[in-house]
Order: C-alpha cells, then sequence, then structure tokens
C-alpha cells in the first residue's frame, strides 16, 4: 500500500465480443477482448467531506455518498450503477483497513452508450480503479471483477459478468459465467474494424427476446447452442493467429444471431459491405437491435472496410491494428 493520492486517474477500455453474446447467459463460453482505441476514465479529486460522484453523461446529476457507502441523499436512476461500484470498492477499503479520504469522482467516456461496447461496464471499472488509486491501493482483479459486475446487474437487470471481465483484462479471453476467465494470447497484430450504427440497443430487452425465442422455438435453441460451438472454435483460431478462418467464423456467428432475432437491416448491410470490401468476415457485436458491427480485414484494407460499413449506415468506425500488451498501466 503507498500513501494515498492528492489525485488519481484510471481509465478502462471498451468491449468487443467475437463470438458467444447471448449464448453466454445461457452457460456457454463467449470470447471477447478489451478495445482501448476507445475509453472510459474516472478521476478522483480531494474534497471536504464525503463522496460525490459527477458524469460528463449527465452533467446535471450527481450522487453523494457517505464515507461508509451509505446515501448522503437519493441517488438518480442514471448514476445508480456507478454508485453502486464505488459504494462497493469503499466497503472493499474499509475492510483492508487504513482511513478513508473524501474524494470528487468525475467520470468521462468517449464509449457510446447503448452499442454493445461495454460503456456501462467500463465506467463502472474505471470508477472502481480511481477509488482505489486515490487510496493509495491497487484493486485485486478478482474484487474488480464482483464489484463491477454487481454494477451491471444494475444497469441492465442481469450480468453475465462478461464485460466487466473483459474491459478489466489485460488481453482476450474465453469466458463463462461463474468461472475464472482464461486469457488468450495473441501474437501477433490482426485488422479489426468496429463501427457503430447509431442504432441503440438495450442489453436487457435483447437478452429477454431472446430468452423467449428459445424457449417458444427448438431451432433458435439449436443457434445458441452453435454459437457456444463457435466461441470455442473462434477461441482456437485467435491463439494459432489464423485470422482468415477467425473471420469465416465470425461471419458464421452473424447468421446464427440473425437467426435469433437480434441482428437489424442496417447491420446487416454494414456485414455485407465488410464482406464485400475485402474483409474476413464479419458480425454484430454485442445484445444486437442496434449497436456495433466489427470486421476482420487485412491490415492493409482497413481504411476501405471501415469506409465501406459507413457507406452502409455506420455513423462511426474505428480501423485498428490489434494487438494489446499484458502489464500495461491501467
Amino acid at each position: 500500500m503507498s500513501a494515498p493520492a492528492e489525485k488519481a486517474r484510471a481509465h478502462a477500455p471498451a468491449k468487443v465480443i467475437l463470438a458467444g453474446e447471448h449464448a453466454v447467459v445461457h452457460g456457454h463460453p463467449a470470447v471477447a477482448l478489451p478495445f482501448p482505441a476507445i475509453m472510459a476514465a474516472g478521476e478522483a479529486r480531494p474534497a471536504s467531506s464525503g463522496v460525490t460522484i459527477r458524469s460528463d453523461r449527465y452533467p446535471d446529476l450527481a450522487a453523494r455518498l457517505n464515507l461508509d457507502g451509505t446515501e448522503y441523499a437519493p441517488t438518480a436512476r442514471p448514476l445508480q450503477p456507478v454508485a453502486e461500484a464505488v459504494r462497493g470498492a469503499l466497503e472493499a477499503l474499509t475492510r483492508l483497513g487504513g482511513d478513508l479520504k473524501p474524494f470528487e469522482l468525475v467520470l468521462s467516456s468517449g464509449i457510446p452508450a447503448g452499442a454493445g461496447l461495454g460503456s456501462s461496464a467500463a465506467i463502472a471499472v474505471a470508477a472502481i480503479r480511481a477509488t482505489f488509486s486515490f487510496h493509495g491501493r491497487t484493486v485485486p482483479p478478482s474484487l474488480l471483477r464482483m464489484l463491477a459486475t454487481k454494477a451491471e446487474a444494475i444497469a441492465h437487470g442481469t450480468s453475465s459478468g462478461l464485460d466487466p471481465t473483459t474491459v478489466a483484462a489485460e488481453g482476450p479471453i474465453r469466458f463463462v459465467r461463474d468461472h475464472a476467465p482464461i486469457d488468450l494470447e495473441v501474437q501477433e497484430p490482426f485488422g479489426l474494424v468496429v463501427a457503430d450504427s447509431g442504432q441503440s440497443s438495450g442489453t436487457g430487452r435483447m437478452v429477454a427476446q431472446v430468452k423467449a425465442g428459445i424457449e417458444a422455438d427448438p431451432a433458435r435453441r439449436e443457434a445458441l447452442n452453435t454459437l457456444g460451438e463457435v466461441a470455442d472454435l473462434v477461441a482456437e483460431l485467435l491463439e494459432c493467429g489464423d485470422i482468415p478462418a477467425l473471420g469465416r467464423e465470425l461471419s458464421r456467428a452473424h447468421d446464427l444471431l440473425a437467426r435469433l432475432g437480434v441482428s437489424t437491416p442496417r447491420l446487416d448491410a454494414m456485414v455485407r459491405a465488410a464482406c464485400e470490401a475485402g474483409a474476413f468476415g464479419a458480425k454484430l457485436s454485442g445484445a444486437g437491435g442496434g449497436g456495433c458491427a466489427i470486421a476482420l480485414a487485412p491490415i492493409s484494407q482497413l481504411g476501405e472496410v471501415a469506409q465501406a460499413m459507413i457507406e452502409a449506415g455506420a455513423v462511426t468506425a474505428w480501423p485498428t491494428q490489434y494487438l494489446i500488451e499484458r502489464d500495461a498501466p491501467r
């Protein structure tokens, strides 16, 4: 433990699901990776009393907690998830010993909300890290995942734990609900385009829709089970570096997600445009019903693929040579 900081800043990246969304809610594996091209940040600053939480998303709102984690005043609904994250961090710090210091926590995020990129999870992780750092401590990974998953349950009504686990990870992971994540090693950079459709997606609503669908239709149940099988194959292909084959599995996953009813005409158009522009494969990423599509492409063609997805309806695209160095500062 080091001395409490005068000011502490922490970050957390967006997340991208390569395979297994929706299936992971029902006990199947998923493969996901942190996406540091867009980030959330939290800055803790000394204050005179208690804890005040502010966010650039809700400039007219503030959450106020006592240092024991209890509410000083009722918290507005949009700030309840991050307030829960900070409350859990304060309680954990109390158990670890040492004095808690009053602070103001200011949150900002460049991750679009409702886009399937783990925005709320990244904000929660950044808030927890900043709270610990302000008190001269580093939050243990398992505790970070647990606290952020509780916050996510408030944000979405349910949480497999995939989003907070991914944004807290140092690289790609294979994830199964209620199990520790398995790190996946990527040896060489690969081309990844993430494109936002501009259509907001509600995770809780889409999860409920899929649940109802698989209960009513055996074909949708089969599609969900196959998504879990695809996720295992994606994990193997990612580690062995066979990006063309990995891309084909992403396209297969998109077809399965479309059978579950979570794609949209715009997402379908973006996926089709990416493949026509030279991508190895593409799919929606996240809960669906809007949000993002992703494409794996030759690094030399990232710009063309990103532009094609924008022309097909995306409002923003992030073409990236993807390779994460583990043990990088957070």
